[in-house]
């Protein structure tokens, strides 16, 4: 992974790879103390209450009406008001969204084959505001590197687990803390779903207890 001794969003923090710069990085687009904020076109994002990877870019939408058909087939349309928002996006979906590859990211995200993903996409797309969004900052007064008390805790942790589990926890590499959220590159292909099959729940609590305070993980898939 590129080295990178600023990075200034969360794109460049998770990719390794400098935001780019034709397209708009803001500064600071909203209230910036929900940087740990969920993607929201991923299945398992903010509607669902659990996990997603970390979100790195957003997309604007402005405030329309977009006419829906009350039930397919019946002829009834109804008008459904789509507010003015930001749109978060992990990686992934970023660059579906951005190569308008609907059917894949519908495809990648679990839905049977042939769906067009959420019906809250179709709002996003009568909704989107020209131009190619927004790189996620990092909040300014957290630092674009992991605070040495979550090093510690994240060394001394990998500690409390069996050497067989210690050893992919050994190629995997903390790369931020964003609102008491740990993101985790992990060493190799596989590590991340053989650690959250295996470990599960239990991956949290040893760092949790060192920090002395609730922390999550989101372990990341190697770097390809």
């Amino acid at each position: 992974m590129q080295d990178m001794e600023n990075p200034s969003t969360v794109f460049e923090v998770i990719t390794g790879i400098p935001a780019p710069r034709e397209e708009a990085v803001t500064a600071e687009p909203m209230n910036m103390e929900h940087a740990g904020a969920a993607c929201d076109f991923c299945p398992n994002g903010p509607f669902y209450g659990t996990e997603s990877p970390p979100v790195v870019w957003v997309f604007p939408a402005g405030q329309v009406e977009n006419s829906a058909e009350l039930v397919p087939g019946s002829g009834i349309r109804i008008g459904m008001p789509i507010a003015t928002m930001l749109w978060k996006a992990c990686e992934r979906c970023r660059q579906h969204i951005k190569a308008n590859k609907w059917a894949d990211l519908a495809r990648d995200c679990g839905y049977p084959e042939g769906s067009g993903g959420s019906l809250t996409w179709e709002g996003f797309r009568v909704a989107r505001l020209p131009g190619p969004g927004y790189a996620w900052p990092l909040v300014p007064h957290k630092l674009p590197t992991v605070h040495k008390q979550v090093r510690d805790a994240w060394e001394t942790g990998k500690l409390a687990f069996a050497d067989h589990v210690r050893e992919r926890l050994e190629r995997a590499a903390l790369l931020v803390e964003l609102d008491g959220h740990l993101y985790v590159r992990v060493g190799e292909a596989g590590d991340d779903q053989w650690l959250t099959e295996t470990v599960g729940e239990g991956l949290v609590a040893p760092f949790g207890l060192y920090l002395d305070r609730s922390v999550r993980i989101t372990l990341l898939p190697s770097q390809p």
